[in-house]
């Protein structure tokens, strides 16, 4: 990776135990070099024809790679 290449991939879960799972998974197996778990927000979105509203936990995670191959 140069220096001037940077990444984040954000994605939410729906409760923190799940995020934490996840968080310490992609850790462990050096695929992320960090993984920010964030307070619980309120997502409103479609989802299969039904507006849908829920509580879900954001992450930002900082792969530890960028970039295609």
């Amino acid at each position: 990776m140069k220096a001037d290449d940077a990444c984040l991939v954000i994605t939410n879960l729906p409760d923190r135990e799940s995020a934490g799972r996840l968080a310490h998974a992609l850790i462990e197996k050096r695929l992320a070099a960090c993984v920010n778990i964030l307070s619980p927000c309120r997502s409103v979105y479609r989802w299969q024809g039904k507006t849908e509203d829920a509580e879900e936990f954001p992450l930002l995670i900082k792969p530890a790679a960028c970039g295609a191959p």
